[in-house]
This record gives C-alpha cells, sequence and structure tokens, in this order.
C-alpha cells in the first residue's frame, strides 16, 4: 500500500518463446515462431517471488503438459496450412 523503499515488482519480456520436448534438438527446445511471453508479476513483502517467478516462468510454463499439447497443435495446424499450399507462418 503506497510508497515503498524498494521495488517489489518485477517484470518479463521474453521475445521467443519455446517448446521443451526432448524429441527436438540436443537442448530439447523449439521456437514457437510469433509467440512471446510478457508479464509483470506483483512483489508483495519483499520481491523473493516476483523476481524468482520473472526467472523461471517462461521455462516452467514451456514444460507444462497444456503448454507442450498447445504446441504440438500450433505445429500441426502450421503443417496442415503448408499442405494446403498457405503461407508459413513459422518463418515469419
Amino acid at each position: 500500500r503506497g510508497w515503498r523503499r524498494t521495488m517489489e515488482d518485477a517484470h518479463v519480456c521474453q521475445t521467443r518463446l519455446y517448446y521443451h520436448n526432448a524429441d527436438y534438438d540436443d537442448d530439447g527446445r523449439k521456437l514457437l515462431p510469433g509467440h512471446a511471453l510478457f508479464a509483470i508479476l506483483d512483489g508483495h513483502a519483499g520481491n523473493f517471488a516476483s523476481n524468482y517467478a520473472s526467472q523461471h516462468l517462461g521455462r516452467v510454463l514451456s514444460c507444462t503438459p497444456s503448454f507442450r499439447a498447445y504446441a504440438d497443435w500450433w505445429w500441426e495446424t502450421q503443417q496442415q496450412t503448408q499442405d494446403e499450399g498457405g503461407d508459413d507462418v513459422s518463418t515469419k
């Protein structure tokens, strides 16, 4: 509430979002073109939680089953679009 001596908030500005899966290259990451992660994290009673979350949110998110399911769906949709003669969004 009100003025603080130190900034307790943190942010995420990840302009490249990766899908983590052991089936991909050496580090298990595959870029999801056109995807990014932006977040403002509100610190409460100190900055530990907001700083920790800002450093790990992208990696943790990309390893969740729901995100992997979304990434699989997205890549499948891109492949179908290419097969039908549409634009290759993955290179834009």
